[in-house]
């Protein structure tokens, strides 16, 4: 039946490219001298030594609009500040201070499997997030990686906490389609990632194919992102801010146990051609 691929998917289905960006004003580039380099240049050399695509754009064009869309080409996730280093979420399609990427990266996949759950017809999960390094993952600002994201229609029943491992529950309303094709799964919203996860896939399948009411789904996140000592010193030197520590989230594991409605479970009645389950956009942390 091909894989469980969004329809987003198989326009996107490319390889991820790391981009980053850096944001100047307008002196920056401009040279002290006929002889010297401007500050701008200076910072265009550090690209060859980052894993990925360099955007540099002046903060007078940050604003800048795509010619093939309605929205500017560069969009931060906070108020722009320049001379810091940014990195973009390849699904949200925003750029995010460096330090706190790693971080937005996991949230924006977990969002998405839960989600994936709720179309795939599930009733309930019971979640488990255990550090493999025995100690709790602070995000800073006091928030902690246990606390998910949930919409208004989504309520956590149960959660306990120790400082090795989260727990919860989380319960989902009746769907309007109990086991989707994989036609209506292609044409959901908010699904990025399924496609570059075979793993994700066979998740799909068993519940689509088999239409299992039980499945378990071990999560586990490392996104290999990292900053050479040559790079780190380079920023540095110039000024630009990152925080080049981002092993909070490293070898992090979460498991799901799912519980699915049955199929032959009484649906909400529809008045129209049926469509997914409606599962509600997960709220920011």
């Amino acid at each position: 039946m091909g894989g469980c691929q969004s329809g987003r998917g198989y326009e996107a289905n490319q390889s991820d490219i790391m981009e980053f960006l850096i944001v100047l004003k307008t002196s920056d580039y401009e040279a002290a001298c006929p002889l010297t380099s401007s500050y701008s240049t200076k910072v265009k050399q550090s690209e060859d030594d980052l894993p990925g695509i360099l955007h540099i754009i002046n903060i007078k064009n940050i604003n800048d609009m795509l010619d093939s869309e309605s929205r500017p080409k560069f969009i931060t996730q906070d108020i722009v500040i320049p001379r810091v280093l940014y990195i973009k979420l390849p699904k949200e399609n925003i750029f995010v201070k460096a330090e706190k990427w790693e971080y937005e990266y996991l949230k924006s996949q977990i969002q998405e499997i839960i989600h994936i759950f709720g179309i795939l017809g599930a009733k309930s999960i019971k979640y488990e997030i255990i550090n493999s390094n025995k100690t709790i993952f602070d995000i800073g600002g006091g928030l902690n990686i246990g606390e998910l994201p949930v919409g208004a229609d989504l309520q956590i029943t149960s959660r306990k906490g120790t400082t090795t491992e989260l727990s919860g529950d989380l319960e989902y309303p009746v769907p309007k389609n109990i086991v989707p094709s994989i036609n209506l799964l292609e044409k959901s919203n908010n699904i990025y990632y399924l496609s570059r996860k075979y793993d994700w896939k066979n998740i799909c399948r068993r519940r689509i194919e088999r239409q299992v009411t039980s499945d378990d789904f071990i999560y586990r996140f490392n996104s290999d992102m990292s900053f050479s000592v040559k790079l780190s010193g380079k920023l540095t030197k110039l000024g630009i801010n990152f925080n080049s520590e981002t092993s909070t989230v490293k070898n992090f594991n979460m498991k799901f146990d799912v519980n699915y409605y049955p199929v032959t479970i009484e649906t909400p009645e529809l008045n129209e051609t049926p469509e997914l389950n409606e599962i509600p956009e997960l709220n920011e942390i």
